[in-house]
């Protein structure tokens, strides 16, 4: 039996299709960074950042480098550091364990005919290729 995780909103809690249920990474972002955070998701996120999509849109279809986009949309909106140290920022608050995903995870992993794999935005990943993931969720 095959078991899929998908990471964002299910094995990462954050996310999530109801607005009501979301927990959002960047809601200390002023006080932390000095970012003004409705600029900030306007520049990145709006769709008006360019043709045909977000400048966030261009970089999750690779036309451009999160890094490089950064570089630019951060200092117009407050922050006066290091994009190394922003991604830093962003991946920490953004990578909050959802605790029962893992558990149910373990559970099932103890099964020899269970593989699991986790949902990823491109594409599936198989749990075996990720040993600190794997030791997360197998236990």
């Amino acid at each position: 039996m095959r078991v899929f995780f998908d990471a964002d909103g299910v094995l990462i809690d954050g996310w999530h299709a109801k607005p009501e249920r979301r927990k959002p990474w960047d809601r200390t972002i002023e006080q932390d960074l000095g970012i003004d955070r409705a600029a900030f998701r306007a520049r990145l996120f709006g769709s008006s950042a360019v043709a045909g999509g977000s400048l966030m849109q261009a970089c999750l279809s690779g036309e451009r480098d999160l890094k490089d986009v950064l570089a630019e949309v951060l200092p117009s909106v407050g922050y006066q550091g290091s994009v190394t140290a922003f991604v830093a920022y962003w991946f920490e608050k953004d990578s909050s364990i959802n605790p029962e995903v893992p558990d149910a995870a373990k559970r099932l992993g103890r099964h020899a005919h269970v593989e699991l794999y986790l949902v990823v935005f491109d594409g599936i990943e198989d749990l075996a290729a990720h040993p600190r993931l794997q030791s997360l969720l197998r236990g």
